[in-house]
């Protein structure tokens, strides 16, 4: 599945953490050995929503001169690749047109536990008073997203085949050019593109 897709797909538990569990059924025989058979029903791996990297369950990967198993690899991962994973996401809520760059700075010195005071100094945006209503206006943000994901996840198991493509996460400009479905897309590529959608324009 296409990364891009898989990020906006995954649940908010995942996108907190930064990675998502992948399990896939084993498809080889697992009869002769029925000790293990339930043991190696499934195989689980962690793959970073942010670039794809997989670390697979019951093996140990060394970094940075410590041995870690597969969901501590992936952590260790994210933060020596990716640094802050809040900073990740700030950018990518930035840069989907989801917040100003005053919410941003905010967020950012909420997370860092900057008291409302030194805030206030800091971004220059009057009293404290000022800093608890925009604080204010951010938890009610959330409630309304909340509300919004409960909704769209009601539509979302209704849509089927008039299901919507994904907006890649580098859009710089969402617009109704990405408005289209899944059967529009295939249309378009089959009209334009040579041997079925697989060759050259």
């Amino acid at each position: 599945m296409d990364l891009s897709k898989k990020f906006w797909e995954a649940d908010l538990s995942d996108i907190r953490r930064g990675y998502y569990i992948d399990v896939q059924k084993q498809t080889q025989s697992l009869s002769q050995v029925p000790a293990l058979a339930s043991a190696l029903a499934s195989a689980k791996s962690y793959v970073c929503l942010i670039c794809g990297a997989v670390f697979e369950k019951g093996i140990i990967y060394p970094m940075e001169g410590v041995l870690y198993e597969a969901e501590r690899a992936v952590q260790a991962h994210i933060a020596a690749e990716h640094g802050s994973l809040f900073e990740y996401l700030l950018g990518v809520a930035a840069s989907s047109g989801g917040i100003t760059e005053l919410q941003s700075e905010l967020l950012r010195q909420f997370h860092q536990g900057t008291d409302d005071a030194e805030i206030a100094k800091l971004l220059g945006q009057g009293s404290t008073s000022t800093v608890r209503n925009h604080r204010f206006k951010l938890r009610e943000k959330e409630k309304q997203a909340k509300v919004y994901l409960a909704l769209m996840s009601l539509v979302g198991k209704q849509e089927g085949a008039d299901a919507l493509v994904g907006v890649h996460r580098g859009a710089k400009m969402v617009d109704e050019r990405y408005v289209f479905t899944e059967k529009e897309k295939e249309q378009i590529i089959h009209k334009y593109f040579e041997d079925n959608g697989q060759g050259p324009l």
